[in-house]
């Protein structure tokens, strides 16, 4: 039988060529899986929830009862407790990119497709912007961004950048307090770097500041310094130094060890 697969992005689903496995639709029937791995998604309303939302809750209410192994990555952090108590019934495996977070939750990081020749793909040609961020509000945007952007009024700053950053030279990963404590590593660092644009690791991602060793920043004088003295080589060089960093100390960013790591238990 096969390890049924609901919303996995083609990443992962491409690393999984070795296990017999049957992607998920919220309009598929219910077939005889051995295990159920699903990346779970939220919706905007529970009272009135969303096709996909509804399907997901569907799947596990079908198939708790087969008791099969069902492996859950919670990639926005947005079960519920009433939702926990209920998935902690049955026969499943939860997983979150947070290092510091919640109990009963295993600390898995958004894997990282680290394909050299994407980095390169773009890289002929003139990247539109010096600074990119995804627009969210966020406790250190002031700080690094907004007070940047006042002293150099020139830099070109892309202010809503989403999951495409192939026109962005560099991005700083600032986030939230919250997640600065919790070892929270935002899923646009890694589309980020899947793109050849290099991130900058604010002093205040304690957890990380070591997988970005050489690319901290910590004030206005270390931004520039990256942004106007680099050029396109030692950028890539930058990410590819990333890559080495994860393969040697950060192995969990890997996909190969993400699989290993959430679909063991399906052996």
């Amino acid at each position: 039988m096969s390890i049924g697969l609901y919303n996995v992005d083609k990443d992962l689903y491409g690393s999984l060529s070795t296990l017999k496995t049957i992607q998920l639709k919220n309009n598929t029937k219910f077939p005889n899986l051995r295990g159920l791995f699903i990346d779970w998604m939220n919706t905007s309303n529970k009272k009135k929830p969303s096709k996909d939302y509804a399907y997901q809750a569907a799947l596990i209410s079908y198939y708790s009862k087969k008791n099969i192994p069902i492996v859950i990555f919670d990639r926005y952090m947005c079960i519920t407790g009433k939702e926990y108590k209920w998935l902690r019934k049955f026969n499943t495996f939860l997983y979150e990119p947070a290092l510091n977070y919640r109990r009963g939750f295993e600390y898995q990081p958004h894997w990282i497709d680290m394909n050299e020749d994407r980095i390169f793909e773009f890289e002929d040609d003139e990247r539109k912007y010096v600074l990119g961020h995804t627009g969210q509000m966020c406790d250190s945007l002031e700080k690094y961004y907004k007070k940047f952007e006042s002293l150099y009024p020139d830099t070109t700053i892309q202010y809503d950048v989403e999951d495409d950053w192939k026109n962005v030279n560099y991005m700083i990963a600032i986030d939230s307090k919250k997640n600065y404590d919790i070892g929270h590593l935002n899923t646009n660092v890694i589309n980020a770097l899947q793109d050849g644009c290099m991130v900058l690791c604010p002093i205040e991602h304690k957890y990380y500041s070591n997988l970005f060793q050489g690319n901290t920043v910590e004030d206005i004088g270390s931004i520039m310094y990256w942004t106007y003295n680099y050029t396109q080589m030692m950028r890539v060089s930058a990410i590819l130094g990333v890559y080495k960093t994860i393969e040697e100390r950060y192995p969990e960013f890997t996909i190969k060890q993400t699989v290993e790591n959430m679909f063991g238990v399906f052996k």
